[in-house]
């Protein structure tokens, strides 16, 4: 890479510009921790389709991918090996990107390269056609120096340096990174057709609410499986009460993919509290009332979960101030019940959107 000389570009997208040698898309929205984002490929789709014809919310797009209104526990099989991932809430996974596609209209073509050794994933072989694809005013996602999907919407002119929007740079600072240190995933945007109606939208969306919870999940590459809706609450809340049986390594591996998931959790659930919450002006009176009673149950879920910023009491990630050290049997304890208290509301929202279904 350090060999490759490429030209100027004299033929830029209008919303391209040059300054100095940096050639930067104009009006990617900014990312970061704590602005109620917290699905990193959702926040990075929305950034990157803020500057196309295609731009939709944050929270419609979670709601048409699924992720508002999905839980879901990855747990290995191999006693001996990995029992505990953070991959367990993201949103980067087949199933979800498909559903997106599918809704905005626009092929992401996923480029997932984790069968080579970390740090030689060979994306600087791809500098052309990211360059290619900003030079049009088409930012390109992709996992950074930390594996949380970012856009890349820039790049220094005869270099192999790029400028991402990512959840860890500087605020009004992009990051830059080598194409060589991105990686191992990278999504570009394909073939367009028609986006979805706003109503087939809105029902894809509730379809997939239902769909996740009554989905008891899969297996996962490695030897484990992904569980999804009840299924995956209740496997937490198995390991939760299990976790003084684990080995010492098992323990240690919980703790971070447990805060992780549950931040992401909180995050979907008040997505669809806002989703719901943008369509009741939408609907007739009778309708709009049903809405509501839907967008009130996720609303309980999200004070229910929403304890941790206030009291720092349970689920301990970062934003309490607390460490592996502090997760005792009681904040475990504390934690079980709260996931108990969650699955029934969970159950009582998917049967009300049933009934809305059912009744349209």
């Amino acid at each position: 890479c350090g060999s490759m000389i490429l030209g100027r570009r004299d033929r830029l997208n209008s919303k391209v510009t040059r300054q100095e040698h940096r050639i930067l898309i104009d009006g990617v929205i900014e990312l970061g921790w704590g602005k109620n984002k917290e699905t990193t490929y959702i926040g990075a789709l929305e950034s990157a389709l803020s500057v196309t014809d295609r731009a939709f919310s944050y929270e419609s797009l979670m709601a048409v991918s699924g992720l508002a209104f999905r839980v879901r526990w990855g747990r290995g099989e191999d006693e001996e090996g990995q029992q505990f991932c953070p991959s367990s809430p993201v949103g980067e996974f087949e199933t979800e990107v498909e559903r997106v596609s599918n809704a905005i209209g626009w092929v992401q073509s996923v480029d997932v390269r984790f069968d080579r050794p970390e740090g030689h994933y060979g994306f600087e072989e791809d500098l052309p056609q990211i360059q290619a694809s900003l030079d049009a005013g088409m930012p390109v996602m992709c996992y950074g120096k930390i594996m949380d999907v970012s856009v890349v919407y820039g790049y220094i002119e005869d270099s192999c340096d790029l400028l991402l929007m990512d959840y860890h740079g500087k605020p009004g600072e992009g990051t830059l990174v080598s194409a060589s240190q991105i990686g191992p995933m990278m999504i570009f945007f394909g073939a367009k057709a028609d986006h979805y109606a706003a109503d087939t939208w809105f029902e894809r969306a509730l379809c997939t609410a239902i769909e996740n919870f009554e989905n008891k999940g899969f297996k996962s590459k490695t030897p484990g499986m992904y569980y999804l809706g009840e299924a995956a609450i209740n496997r937490w809340i198995a390991d939760l009460n299990e976790w003084e049986g684990m080995n010492s390594k098992h323990r240690v591996e919980m703790f971070h993919p447990h805060w992780w998931t549950f931040s992401c959790l909180y995050d979907a659930r008040l997505a669809a509290t806002e989703f719901f919450k943008s369509e009741i002006s939408k609907r007739d009176p009778v309708e709009s009332s049903r809405l509501n009673s839907i967008a009130e149950v996720y609303q309980e879920q999200v004070r229910l979960l929403g304890r941790t910023f206030a009291k720092k009491d349970v689920f301990l990630g970062p934003w309490t101030g607390r460490k592996f050290e502090d997760w005792d049997s009681q904040v475990r304890k504390d934690e079980a019940v709260v996931l108990c208290e969650f699955l029934e509301l969970e159950k009582k929202a998917i049967g009300r959107v049933r009934v809305f279904l059912e009744e349209a």
